[in-house]
């Protein structure tokens, strides 16, 4: 099982003269890379691999073949773990693994570790009274653990393309392989598999290409028949960081349609009506439906935040989020990727806007925060906010849930 955490002997990472370190490092050639190397081809703002530490050890995480990546000169697909001393190529660039240079403890005197001690003491004295006060304190990278084996990584399986047969069920009339498209779900105490929907429906996600025809297709023949007549489901897998599997069909999914934006792309006699839960023209009510949930048998350890609990939450809080990744090497692996941030809007009736570092495959994934003293879902990963120059995000607020099951 991969986890991530922090290595025994720290290492640092060495490229252009300037030094990285940190459990996290994108490697790649866009403007939110840390690690940005030259763009030699026709990709662009590509991200190549992540430098993260996996099971107390660095490793290599390659997140895309656009370039090829080597380690002392030999290929790397997947992920491998690193050593001081390993040389890593992409792009014609090198970047060096080298032991991180530590602080001289000999230097560091009986009075500062007296002081260190007495402000230990102090936070160890106020932790428990805030603890015994029910005062929430910020949550913060570890609290996940609870809830570590009821995240999984999702990918898509086929997306299916169907019409109904008249007899009350439906045919099956063309099929598409969704190679590539990931994201992440977790299983909540009530017994739900809880996702985004853009992740079980990727055709919601405005960046998808892949499926616009069909979408075409069927809300234009949907619309003229005046009911369902066509449909699109999807085949999801899951897989948490136990190796346990999940399978799903978005036919039994539950999803809320109510607040689709549905326009007209094309022309009045060239029709082309799509679907769409973005945020377009400050309508923020339509991308409260990027959620969909399953029953699942088993029941999990992400707890729904009450709603007297969740009024409580306000701008600055801390959050914390729970994605996914997965390498093959080559048996599947799943490691999670939790990434603090803070509130930046008070919950009302739209989504949750908040400082955000995601990752591709992050989406679905759980929004924790620390209310009353317990780590509870506040809410659930939907998509970066690609209009604004800082790094934030969208998340649907845990309210969506309420009433479905709870």
């Amino acid at each position: 099982m991969l986890q991530p955490g922090r290595a025994g002997p720290m290492l640092e990472w060495v490229y252009g003269g300037r030094r990285y370190s940190g459990d996290s490092i994108l490697v790649g050639q866009g403007g939110d890379a840390e690690i940005r190397l030259p763009n030699r081809g026709v990709y662009e703002d590509e991200r190549l691999a992540l430098l993260r530490i996996v099971d107390q050890k660095p490793c290599l995480l390659v997140l895309s073949d656009a370039e090829p990546i080597s380690v002392n000169g030999k290929a790397v697909s997947g992920f491998c773990f690193l050593e001081a001393g390993d040389v890593i190529q992409a792009c014609g660039e090198t970047i060096r693994c080298r032991k991180a240079e530590g602080p001289d403890h000999g230097m560091i005197t009986r009075r500062f570790r007296i002081l260190a001690g007495a402000i230990a003491l102090l936070a160890l004295l106020f932790g428990a009274f805030l603890w015994l006060s029910s005062v929430s304190r910020g949550i913060q990278a570890g609290d996940e653990s609870a809830c570590r084996s009821s995240v999984y990584h999702i990918r898509v399986g086929y997306v299916l393309l169907q019409e109904a047969d008249g007899q009350g069920g439906y045919r099956t009339l063309d099929s598409l392989l969704a190679d590539g498209h990931v994201g992440t779900g977790f299983v909540t105490t009530d017994g739900r598999f809880v996702t985004a929907r853009h992740v079980a429906e990727p055709w919601m996600n405005p960046s998808d290409t892949l499926f616009t025809d069909w979408a075409v297709q069927v809300e234009n023949t949907n619309r003229e028949a005046r009911r369902e007549v066509m449909r699109m489901i999807t085949r999801l897998k899951a897989v948490n960081t136990d190796g346990h599997r999940l399978d799903f069909c978005t036919d039994s999914a539950h999803i809320n349609r109510s607040r689709d934006r549905i326009f007209n792309a094309g022309t009045r006699t060239e029709p082309r009506w799509r679907r769409s839960i973005s945020i377009v023209f400050n309508d923020f009510d339509c991308a409260l439906g990027d959620c969909a949930w399953f029953t699942v048998p088993q029941k999990g350890t992400v707890r729904l935040a009450s709603s007297d609990r969740f009024a409580r939450l306000k701008a600055g809080d801390p959050l914390l989020f729970v994605g996914s990744q997965s390498v093959r090497d080559p048996e599947e692996h799943v490691i999670l990727s939790p990434t603090g941030g803070r509130l930046k809007n008070t919950p009302g009736h739209g989504c949750l806007l908040h400082s955000s570092q995601f990752d591709p495959g992050d989406s679905g994934g759980p929004v924790l925060a620390r209310l009353g003293g317990r780590v509870v879902l506040v809410g659930i990963i939907s998509r970066k906010d690609a209009d604004r120059k800082e790094t934030t995000g969208w998340s649907v607020p845990v309210t969506e849930l309420y009433g479905n099951g709870q």
